[in-house]
């Protein structure tokens, strides 16, 4: 009973984006949800086959026992591009969802991978969910706890929301920039012009690894977005933000895109990239492409 009581929850995480794992995603996919079931019950009435049915009847046990399960498929991107594995493995998922919940983590919409009718059925049965930039007073919450070590002006605060953009990954990475600078700046240091630039140049160096990465996807958007209307479009928001109600067809669709990879934000002024590193990293990087 204490068992039951205290597991009530069954979390089955597997990442698809280990080659052996993945080659073998239905037996690990079985084999972990029989894990779980086993705190409550001593498998003597256990399914003895490896077909997707089997997953389906340990979920429903687990289920009986009052243990909702939830499986979680990192890196699902690697799974569709392999056609050996890719549809027999949605034909399970589909039958496994009405009795799981589950989570699909991936690069890209399912829809923008594959447009196999089984995929589509996939992605119609799931809710997507596009992973952004934090939100602002989470943001401002966030930074003013770090800053906290250097100084307690608000002026530190709205100076590192700017710049960051709300990213999480340079937000984070402001405990690493301030713990260097620390050494160069006075016990209570100004807010003045000097501390901005050695913030700034900082920062834009620890972020480098999150432009290049963001850099190689932008060199790589689906079949269905053009990828000479990206070019032109990352060029005029080096510049200045876009109107989106000036948007032509093909336009909107690298827009909506570029929403997607969570590289442009939106306030009243427009539509503009989500950080003036980016920016300056971006338009180094389109001045000699």
């Amino acid at each position: 009973v204490d068992r039951q009581v205290a597991a009530c929850l069954a979390i089955v995480y597997i990442d698809c984006g280990d080659p052996e794992t993945l080659y073998q995603l239905h037996d690990n996919l079985k084999s972990s949800l029989a894990g779980r079931l086993a705190q409550f019950a001593d498998g003597s009435d256990w399914p003895d086959d490896e077909t997707a049915e089997s997953a389906y009847q340990i979920v429903r046990q687990l289920n009986r026992y009052g243990c909702r399960p939830l499986v979680l498929l990192d890196n699902f991107d690697r799974a569709l591009s392999d056609d050996d594995v890719s549809e027999e493995l949605i034909e399970s998922l589909l039958n496994l969802r009405t009795e799981a919940a589950m989570v699909l983590a991936t690069r890209y919409p399912l829809h923008d991978l594959s447009n196999a009718p089984a995929t589509i059925a996939l992605s119609n049965a799931l809710t997507s969910i596009f992973l952004g930039l934090v939100e602002t007073d989470v943001a401002q919450a966030w930074i003013a706890d770090s800053v906290g070590q250097l100084s307690t002006s608000t002026e530190f605060v709205d100076f590192l929301l700017a710049i960051t953009g709300r990213h999480p990954f340079l937000i984070h990475s402001i405990d690493g920039v301030l713990a260097e600078v620390k050494q160069f700046l006075p016990a209570v240091p100004s807010f003045n012009d000097a501390t901005q630039a050695l913030l700034r140049l900082r920062l834009a160096e620890h972020g480098r690894p999150l432009f290049l990465t963001q850099w190689n996807q932008l060199q790589s958007p689906p079949a269905h977005v053009p990828g000479d209307v990206v070019e032109r479009v990352l060029i005029q928001l080096c510049h200045a933000p876009i109107d989106l109600t000036q948007l032509t067809p093909d336009e909107g669709t690298v827009i909506n895109w570029l929403f997607n990879q969570a590289v442009i934000s939106w306030d009243a002024d427009g539509c503009h990239l989500y950080s003036p590193l980016f920016v300056d990293f971006l338009a180094s990087r389109l001045a000699t492409h």
